[in-house]
């Protein structure tokens, strides 16, 4: 999780794009099916804990309760 809050960009961001990237850089391997399905079950979570508000569908934008820190890459 901390490795998908550390990617998330400013301003918004479509989930899908920060799971693919945390994939590629953590040398995961996630097919895109698994991709999209983290990627669903995430986005509602985002928006209940209130880490990400919906700004259009498919579309979110992080608060200020988005955790960032450092986590070293493997």
């Amino acid at each position: 999780m901390q490795a998908y809050c550390n990617n998330v960009p400013d301003g918004e961001f479509k989930n899908r794009d920060v799971i693919e990237e945390v994939s590629e850089e953590y040398n995961l391997g996630w097919s895109d099916g698994t991709i999209e399905t983290k990627a669903k079950r995430l986005y509602r979570w985002l928006i209940f804990t209130q880490l990400a508000e919906e700004e259009k569908r498919g579309i979110l934008e992080a608060t200020e309760k988005m955790p960032r820190g450092n986590l070293l890459k493997p």
